[in-house]
């Protein structure tokens, strides 16, 4: 979007929800107050988690959407996170 520039995800700050998942940054994109993210998640454990958005609320998270509600065992999805202030990225 106008005002926004992607940058490397090797330049964001680590971001760590209480759920046992494996979240792997893949695109960033960063405007004057928001900076969004997408990753790919992972659960990598033997049962099919349900995913909620509390779960994955910290402070400085705006929004969180998954591609699916559900991760079953190994299985794989999209995760978006926006994030509040970028300035922990280095771009104040």
């Amino acid at each position: 979007p106008d005002g926004y520039q992607e940058l490397p995800v090797t330049r964001m700050p680590l971001y760590t929800p209480g759920v046992a998942v494996k979240l792997t940054p893949e695109r960033q994109i960063i405007g004057a107050h928001l900076r969004a993210v997408r990753y790919r998640i992972t659960n990598p454990g033997m049962i099919t988690l349900s995913l909620r958005e509390r779960d994955f609320w910290r402070k400085g998270v705006r929004a969180v959407m998954f591609s699916q509600n559900q991760l079953y065992a190994n299985g794989q999805g999209y995760l978006w996170i926006v994030f509040s202030d970028n300035a922990e990225a280095g771009h104040k």
